[in-house]
């Protein structure tokens, strides 16, 4: 989901009509911002386990 967030949100940016828009780009970055911080967080915890064992 979060890789997702991130094609979404890049395909946001990437479209000039909603580029100009300040809200729909600041809720694009956003979206972006999301999707990194989810896949950072759900690699995490699916590490987590193997590192325990470590």
């Amino acid at each position: 989901m979060g890789i997702a967030a991130v094609v979404c949100g890049m395909l946001t940016i990437s479209r000039s009509a909603l580029a100009e828009d300040e809200v729909a780009s600041l809720w694009a970055l956003l979206g972006v911002i999301a999707g990194v911080v989810g896949g950072t967080a759900s690699a995490i915890v699916a590490l987590l386990p193997l590192a325990i064992h470590l």
